[in-house]
C-alpha cells in the first residue's frame, strides 16, 4: 500500500469473520435444503423466504472461498466481488420488501392480500441488485492485492470515494430509510397485528428487516468513521465484521426456526418411512396370500387326481 492509496478489504482474511461467514453459509445451505424438501417455500411467504437464503448464500459463498491466502487474479476478485455485491444487495432490498410487506399487511389486515405484491418485490430486489452489480464490475471496484493476498478495493487517501459509496453506502442506506419509513408508517397500525393477523408470519415480516439492521449497522458506522480517520481498532472492527457476517445464520434462524423447519423435515421422514413399511406390509400380505391360495389349489388338484385314479379303478374291475 502506497501513501496514496488505503487498500480496503472485500473479504475478511481473520478468522472470526471468515467463521461467521462459513456459519451463515452451511446455515443458508441446510434450511435451504430442507424447506425446499418439505415444501415450506411454498406457504404463504415461502417464496420471499426462499430468496433471501438464496441471496445470503450469493454473498457468503465467495466470502467463505476468497477469505483465505492464496494467489488470486484480478479476474477471480472481481468476479467474486460482483457475486457479493449481488447477493448482499439482494438481501438488502428483500429486507425492504419485508418492511414494505409489514406495512401492507398491517394495512389490509390480511396475509392473503400479500399474494400480489411478490412480483413487484422480486423485480425490485433482482432488478435493483443487478443494476450496482453492473456499476461495481463496470467501475473495477475490486481487484486483488499482491502483497496481502486478498481481494480489495483501493481508495485514494483524501479523497471522496464515489465508487465505494455507489456500490456499498447507497444500497444499504437506501433500504435502511426505506425499511425504517415502512416500519414507522406500519408502526401506526401495528394493532392490527394483534387482531387475528397469523403472529408467527407477521412478526417474520417485523425480524427480517431488524436482523439486517443489527448486523449491518454497526459496520457501517465503523466504516464511516475510519473515513473521517477515526480509529477504530482493529479487534472492534474485527468483530463488527463478524457481527455483520452472522447476518445469514439469524436470517436462517428467522425462517421458521431451526427447531420447526427440522420438526417438518422429521415428519416428512417418518410419513416417508411409514410408507415404505405399510407397503412392504401391504406386499408381505399379497405374498402370503397368494402362496395360501397356490397351496389350496395345489391340493385341490392332489384331491381331484387321487378321485379320478379311484374311479378309474372301480370301472376297471367292473
Amino acid at each position: 500500500m502506497s501513501d496514496k492509496w488505503a487498500e480496503i478489504p472485500i473479504f475478511a482474511t481473520s478468522l472470526a469473520p471468515l467463521l461467521t461467514s462459513f456459519l451463515s453459509l452451511f446455515s443458508n445451505i441446510i434450511v435451504l435444503s430442507i424447506s425446499i424438501s418439505v415444501g415450506t417455500h411454498k406457504r404463504p411467504f415461502g417464496k420471499m423466504f426462499t430468496w433471501v437464503l438464496i441471496s445470503d448464500v450469493i454473498f457468503f459463498l465467495p466470502k467463505v472461498l476468497s477469505g483465505f491466502k492464496y494467489p488470486k487474479s484480478n479476474f477471480f476478485c472481481s468476479v467474486m466481488g460482483g457475486l457479493t455485491e449481488f447477493g448482499g444487495d439482494a438481501s438488502f432490498f428483500w429486507a425492504t420488501a419485508f418492511a414494505h410487506a409489514l406495512y401492507f399487511v398491517t394495512s389490509q389486515q390480511s396475509i392473503e392480500s400479500l399474494q400480489g405484491m411478490y412480483k413487484w418485490y422480486f423485480g425490485f430486489s433482482i432488478g435493483t441488485s443487478a443494476i450496482f452489480t453492473f456499476f461495481g464490475i463496470y467501475l473495477e471496484a475490486v481487484e486483488c492485492s499482491e502483497d496481502s493476498l486478498a481481494c480489495i478495493h483501493k481508495a485514494e487517501i483524501g479523497k471522496t470515494d464515489w465508487t465505494y459509496i455507489i456500490i456499498n453506502d447507497i444500497p444499504f442506506m437506501g433500504s435502511l430509510l426505506l425499511s425504517v419509513m415502512w416500519f414507522f408508517l406500519a408502526a401506526k397500525k401495528i394493532n392490527a397485528i394483534l387482531r387475528g393477523l397469523p403472529k408467527r408470519e407477521t412478526f417474520s415480516l417485523l425480524l427480517y428487516p431488524m436482523v439486517m439492521l443489527i448486523c449491518w449497522l454497526p459496520i457501517s458506522i465503523a466504516s464511516l468513521l475510519l473515513s473521517y480517520h477515526i480509529n477504530v481498532g482493529d479487534t472492534a472492527l474485527h468483530g463488527l465484521e463478524a457481527l455483520a457476517n452472522s447476518q445469514g445464520f439469524w436470517d436462517a434462524v428467522v425462517y421458521g426456526g431451526w427447531g420447526q423447519i427440522f420438526q417438518s423435515f422429521r415428519t416428512k421422514c417418518c410419513v416417508q418411512r411409514n410408507r415404505e413399511s405399510t407397503a412392504i406390509s401391504h406386499e408381505c400380505e399379497n405374498r402370503l396370500t397368494w402362496e395360501a391360495e397356490a397351496e389350496d389349489s395345489n391340493q385341490s388338484q392332489v384331491v381331484l387326481t387321487g378321485s379320478m385314479g379311484a374311479s378309474l379303478i372301480t370301472n376297471s374291475q367292473m
